[in-house]
């Protein structure tokens, strides 16, 4: 007979049984830990040393006396108690030196409590209307009833009353621990440096922690985003909120290097694309210029993809390649190979599944020809009902528009100086040596075909200095100001736009 067997009474198996019941009952969950074998003793002690003392001199293995008094038990909470369970069951070791330990915290879980859900995009629209003080729902009768003119598809600002003003999930983003590490790292954290640096991102739980590996052009993104002074930006889930930063990101870096690209068409050189991809027309009802479309049969991710590639050849010389457009076009080509850097080529064709349509159209063509156009995917247009348009109202990768005094379009009705079509670059000082860091503290910083990085005031002077050179006469320089901004989007939702 085998000797642990002898030293038991036969009446154990029922206890045992009738003890298993009890804790079954008492919803008791017995942690099965399966590097030690069944019935091994791991310490021992007497009746006043319950967790044991470590008696060395008692057998271990099959041939040693069982003492449930060394064990512990793994609640259903995932607390570990020194309460041994009455079986032959594998428990948890205890001793005399142990230390309640917190069950581990499920960070996925705890980010999910954060936030609302809801199940339209509506809903997520109404609970950004209460959580924002002020806020109203503005209908497009409502706007025309104020004299603001907006048309539809256009985003009606309120006042920033001081709440967050980015909402993922319902969810203002507050600058919390809890935010940092759920939701806001994935935004200003570059996705390669959450590669490369992997581990360190995933443990970055906290503000302080974050902001170490956070990227400098993100975080004004973020920023100016959640202190905007024009409508608040709603996003339904972190997949919109991350894509809409990436490709933000991939316009700016994009018009970085428009000059490799495009050149700015002039009388010896006509506005034109040199690729099979693509083909150009003159403006409808004779508005002057040209628009691109893609040809038949060519997919609009591949199209967009194929103007990525730097152009080889002398500038206006004999071999020169370069495209020709204005700076209309070459703004909308960025926020399209932003959105295709953004998302997968099935997500961008089947946003333009007839292809990329009525690149460069200006606004004034618009009565002439069919209101579509492929920009108008990618775009939420905000319309700020006659107020002076801020700084404050704009974030990097916004393509803005600055128009020039309006005698302009008197004295030259054919002239294409009306004004300049720009990307907001972020903040940043400048050279003519090249961009430095970015930098909250520097100064705002546009990019278009015709000027590059320049300040507010530097777009100004510009603007104002093409007017004498067109017509002759001094420009007013107070009218010449800030005339409209929108927003790229992956694909334009229609949320807080008039229908």
């Amino acid at each position: 007979m085998h000797p642990i067997a002898a030293r038991r009474p036969r009446s154990r198996g029922l206890t045992c049984l009738f003890v298993q019941g009890l804790a079954l009952a008492a919803g008791l969950a017995v942690s099965r830990v399966p590097a030690f074998a069944q019935g091994d003793v791991f310490s021992s002690g007497s009746p006043s040393t319950p967790y044991g003392a470590g008696n060395t001199t008692r057998r271990t293995g099959k041939q040693a006396v069982q003492d449930d008094s060394v064990y512990c038990q793994q609640m259903p909470d995932g607390r570990v108690i020194p309460q041994p369970y009455g079986g032959t069951r594998r428990n948890i070791p205890c001793g005399p030196n142990f230390v309640q330990r917190p069950p581990a915290v499920n960070r996925a879980d705890e980010c999910l409590t954060l936030a609302g859900t809801f199940p339209s995009r509506q809903g997520v629209r109404n609970a950004a209307v209460h959580r924002i003080a002020g806020m109203q729902p503005v209908s497009l009768e409502s706007v025309r009833a104020n004299g603001q003119g907006a048309a539809p598809g256009f985003l009606v600002p309120v006042a920033n009353k001081g709440t967050p003003r980015l909402i993922i999930k319902g969810l203002p983003m507050a600058e919390t621990d809890k935010n940092f590490g759920c939701y806001i790292k994935h935004l200003i954290v570059a996705p390669e440096v959450k590669k490369s640096r992997k581990l360190e991102f995933d443990s970055a739980n906290t503000k302080a922690a974050v902001e170490k590996i956070q990227d400098p052009l993100r975080r004004q993104i973020f920023d100016a985003m959640n202190h905007t002074t024009a409508m608040p930006f709603v996003f339904m889930t972190m997949d919109e909120a991350i894509k809409n930063f990436n490709l933000r990101v991939a316009a700016i870096r994009y018009m970085r290097g428009i000059e490799d690209r495009f050149a700015y068409y002039d009388p010896l050189h006509p506005m034109y694309i040199y690729s099979k991809h693509w083909t150009a027309q003159d403006y409808p009802a004779g508005a002057g210029g040209k628009v691109f479309h893609t040809v038949e049969g060519s997919g609009a991710y591949e199209s967009i993809r194929d103007l990525e590639r730097p152009r080889d050849g002398l500038l206006g010389g004999a071999w020169d390649r370069h495209h020709r457009a204005d700076c209309l076009t070459s703004v909308q080509m960025a926020i399209f190979s932003g959105v295709a850097s953004a998302v997968s080529r099935v997500e961008f064709d089947a946003v333009h599944p007839k292809g990329l349509l009525f690149l460069g159209l200006p606004d004034e063509g618009l009565n002439a020809t069919p209101r579509y156009r492929s920009i108008l995917e990618n775009i939420e247009r905000l319309s700020f009902g006659g107020r002076t348009i801020r700084i404050s109202d704009m974030v990097p990768g916004d393509w803005v528009y600055m128009r020039n005094d309006p005698r302009y379009r008197t004295l030259r009705p054919k002239g294409y100086a009306n004004g300049e079509n720009a990307l907001y670059m972020g903040r940043f000082a400048y050279s003519g040596s090249g961009a430095g860091a970015y930098s909250g503290d520097a100064a705002p910083r546009f990019s278009g075909l015709g000027v590059t990085s320049v300040s507010e005031a530097e777009l100004k002077a510009r603007v104002s200095e093409w007017f004498r050179e067109h017509t002759g006469q001094s420009a007013d320089e107070r009218e010449i100001r800030w005339a409209a901004v929108n927003r790229p989007v992956a694909r334009r939702s229609g949320l807080w736009a008039s229908k």
